[in-house]
Parts: structure tokens; C-alpha cells; sequence
């Protein structure tokens, strides 16, 4: 619910912003316990401590849902921002958010419905987006005209790769590897 006071814009009760961000919590923790295949509204709403019904009445669905949670826990550096973010800063980022278990449970969820590998799709391509222009202004600086989506795309490609394929978790030392590989 909004409410208006002495003609302000309008604000969120903070009661409901702090429902959404359990649920939030609550939805990305039942994705990576149940995956797409056993998630649900009802897991969701035990998790956050929530009824059922509030999570339909906030989100609609359980798209939705996993795309706001998506949305507003998992950030890139920089995002809004107009100061440029190193790209090692946006790596690292990846780095962090793909060695846990989220990746794999969003994996899951592309592959087993379209509706949910087309919003991802959207999501990743706009993150992608924002190491395209960080890279961009690193090869600017270094006089380097190579295309900056394409070289965002090496990068976090080289990175998606080794989570895939290699045991353990991606390190720093991986970021390192990556960059000196693709950037030079």
C-alpha cells in the first residue's frame, strides 16, 4: 500500500517493503533447495513466514517472483550509476554469485520452462550490458578498438566455462587468468 502525505510522492508501507524482502530472501532460498522443478508458492511463503496469500496478492506468480528476488539481491556493480566500474569489480562479482548454488538453480529453471529462460535471458543480456560499457571504457583508456561487447562476452563466457567444467569453486586467480587471456 502507498500512502501520500502533504502532496510527497507516494511511499511504499514499510511493512510491505519488508514482506517483499523476505520473500525475496525466502524465494531464492527455496529455488536453490527445491530447484524450478519443486518450487513453489506455499514453500516460499513458509520460508518468509508469510501466508500464500500474500505472496499472489505481491507478485502475481512465481515468476515474478524469482525475477524480482533476482532483480533486488542479486546486483551488479555500478548499476544506475553514471561512474564507470572497473571491470575486474564486475568480475569478481560474477566470480561471487556463480561459484554458489544460484547459478545452477536458474540453469535449472531456463531449461525447464521458456517463460523463465526468456526473462533470464533479458536479465543476463542488461548485465551483460553493463560489463560492455565498463569494458569499453578500459579499452578506451588503453587505445584498444576491439568491440567491447565482444570482449564482455569472452570474458564472462571464459568465466561461465570454467564453473561449468572445472572442480571447486572460480577464485580471483581466475579472474586474473580470464582478464590477462581475453584483455591482455
Amino acid at each position: 500500500m502507498r500512502s501520500r502525505v502533504d502532496g510527497q510522492p507516494a511511499r511504499e508501507d514499510p511493512r510491505l517493503e519488508r514482506t517483499r524482502g523476505r520473500l525475496r530472501r525466502a524465494a531464492l532460498e527455496e529455488l536453490v533447495a527445491a530447484g524450478w522443478g519443486g518450487f513453489t508458492v506455499e514453500g516460499v511463503a513458509r520460508r518468509a513466514g508469510a501466508g500464500k496469500a500474500s505472496v499472489y496478492r505481491l507478485y502475481g506468480d512465481r515468476h515474478a517472483l524469482v525475477l524480482d528476488a533476482f532483480a533486488h539481491l542479486v546486483v551488479q556493480p555500478g548499476r544506475g550509476s553514471d561512474r564507470p566500474v572497473p571491470v575486474r569489480a564486475i568480475l569478481e562479482h560474477l566470480v561471487e554469485g556463480w561459484s554458489g548454488p544460484l547459478l545452477p538453480a536458474l540453469v535449472d529453471a531456463a531449461q525447464r520452462d521458456p517463460d523463465m529462460a526468456t526473462a533470464l535471458r533479458a536479465s543476463s543480456a542488461e548485465r551483460l550490458g553493463g560489463l560492455a560499457r565498463a569494458v569499453a571504457v578500459e579499452l578506451e583508456e588503453r587505445g584498444d578498438g576491439r568491440d567491447p561487447r565482444a570482449v564482455a562476452e569472452a570474458l564472462a563466457g571464459a568465466l561461465l566455462y570454467r564453473r561449468l567444467v572445472s572442480p571447486g569453486r572460480l577464485t580471483a586467480g581466475d579472474v586474473d587468468t580470464v582478464t590477462a587471456a581475453v584483455m591482455g
